[in-house]
C-alpha cells in the first residue's frame, strides 16, 4: 500500500540500479487475490503483450553518482528523479 514508486523503492534503486540495470516501468496488476478469473485474464493478456514489446517500455530515471555530494544528497541544482529524493515534507503551492 502506498505510492507505487515508493513501494519498490529499494528493489528497483537499491538493488537492480545499483548495480547498472535500467530500471523500467513496472507492470502491474493490482489485487489479483481479490479480482475475478476474468481480470487476472486481463492483467496476464496484458503482461504478455509488455514482453513482446518489451524494448519499448520506458525506463524510469536514475541519479548518477555524480549528482550527490560527499553527503550522499544531491547536489545543489539537480532536480529530484526519483521519490527518495523528493523534498521532505512535500511542499505544497
Amino acid at each position: 500500500m502506498g505510492h507505487l514508486d515508493a513501494v519498490l523503492y529499494g528493489v528497483h534503486y537499491g538493488t537492480l540500479a545499483y548495480v547498472g540495470f535500467d530500471v523500467l516501468e513496472p507492470s502491474v496488476a493490482w489485487s489479483t487475490r481479490y479480482t475475478d478469473d476474468a481480470q487476472r485474464g486481463e492483467y496476464l493478456t496484458a503482461f504478455a503483450a509488455r514482453l513482446r514489446q518489451l524494448n519499448e517500455v520506458p525506463s524510469w530515471p536514475v541519479h548518477a553518482v555524480e549528482d550527490f555530494g560527499p553527503d550522499w544528497v544531491l547536489q545543489p541544482g539537480i532536480e529530484p528523479r526519483t521519490i527518495a529524493h523528493q523534498p521532505w515534507p512535500p511542499e505544497h503551492g
